[in-house]
């Protein structure tokens, strides 16, 4: 929630006349939670007649929730639900470490998982019609609002809100709204186009320039904006070029995805594709049997679609690109300024980071853009 937050932020200021402004990433993460619980419930009633060993349920059962999202999820969680200011719905100690929670609802769900498939909630009739399915869902779903209210508190649908303008000579001017609908002060306050903005992601397994879908990709039911989330496969030198014209020409920053934790020194907050030189520390790259030997081949690391192959992520952290460093004569980007969600004490610039431009080319997997940015191609 808090790269796309603060992608909103900056529309935010300039409509409202502040210098900053702060949303509640713990009011949508609330709404994000009862959301995935749903769809989960969802599936688990749909699927309650697939053996235990059926790989799509195996898939799905074991893992109900967690604190992890991606674009299509947040532009429906904003579109049904709104956003407010940090100060009407503060963090508490579980938004801040949320894996306990996560723990105890998955729990949850995964007990009502298990009752799902008992013979006593299926009644003799069709399958979409059950009574008692749906009772016992909206049960399980009161009880997970009911944990995340314990934990997070009890989201606003009205707030009132007092701000002081500091923009286009105001003089300070303070103002108060009252009555406010979190939806209301979306539409209201954030006038950028975040709706028709277009997910890029960059696979060198498939063709470029063809969209792509993920089954069963949806992370709720019934998603009004994005209902089944479609992505526009490109190479990595024309998403770094779509990154260029946001950050320079559009001034707007850019939410992207990416492998966080690799080559990564937390410490200076800094990322690059050659950071550790593991293999030759371990000399792994020259792998020959010994001396007299000419059948071990050398064994050159992954290539980025091998990684994908093997299983390794394809972004499991979304961050928000804040500037670029370009080479005077060629324009091309030599660094990127990152905002991370890990705190001001993070790295070693109050939370920001620094991402080599080779690192981009290996780690970075999805951007989102505003379609009217991209080309015709």
């Amino acid at each position: 929630m808090f790269a796309t937050l603060n992608l909103l932020r900056p529309n935010a200021c300039e409509t409202l006349g502040v210098d900053d402004v702060e949303f509640s990433e713990s009011y949508l993460f609330l709404f994000h939670l009862l959301e995935q619980a749903n769809l989960y419930l969802e599936r688990m009633m749909a699927w309650r007649e697939k053996p235990l060993d059926d790989r799509t349920l195996r898939m799905f059962a074991g893992d109900p929730m967690d604190d992890g999202g991606d674009w299509s999820m947040a532009v429906n969680l904003l579109h049904k639900y709104g956003i407010v200011p940090k100060s009407v719905f503060p963090e508490t100690y579980s938004s801040r470490n949320t894996e306990d929670l996560v723990d105890i609802l998955n729990d949850l769900l995964q007990t009502a998982a298990c009752r799902i498939r008992s013979p006593q909630l299926v009644a003799p009739m069709d399958d979409d019609d059950n009574p008692k399915m749906e009772h016992f869902k909206r049960h399980i779903l009161n009880q997970v609002y009911r944990i995340l209210c314990i934990h997070l508190g009890t989201p606003p649908t009205t707030f009132d809100w007092s701000y002081r303008q500091s923009r286009n000579n105001n003089n300070n001017k303070i103002h108060r709204l009252t009555h406010q609908t979190p939806q209301a002060f979306l539409n209201k306050y954030v006038t950028l186009p975040y709706q028709h903005y277009v997910t890029l992601i960059q696979d060198p397994r498939h063709d470029y320039y063809q969209r792509y879908t993920v089954r069963h990709g949806q992370g709720m039911v019934n998603g009004s904006v994005v209902p089944h989330p479609t992505f526009l496969n490109i190479p990595a030198e024309e998403m770094k070029q779509v990154c260029l014209t946001l950050l320079r020409d559009e001034r707007l920053p850019v939410w992207f995805a990416c492998n966080v934790g690799v080559e990564l020194d937390d410490d200076d907050g800094l990322w690059d594709e050659h950071l550790y030189n593991l293999q030759g520390f371990y000399n792994t790259k020259d792998n020959s049997c010994d001396s007299n030997s000419n059948h071990c081949p050398t064994m050159p690391a992954m290539t980025k679609a091998e990684r994908i192959e093997m299983g390794g992520e394809m972004g499991d952290h979304v961050m928000l690109l804040t500037g670029v460093d370009t080479d005077p004569p060629t324009g091309t980007p030599r660094r990127w300024r990152v905002e991370n969600s890990w705190g001001p004490d993070a790295g070693n610039d109050n939370g920001y980071y620094t991402m080599n431009d080779n690192w981009f080319d290996a780690n970075v997997f999805e951007i989102v853009a505003p379609s009217a940015s991209l080309g015709a191609k």
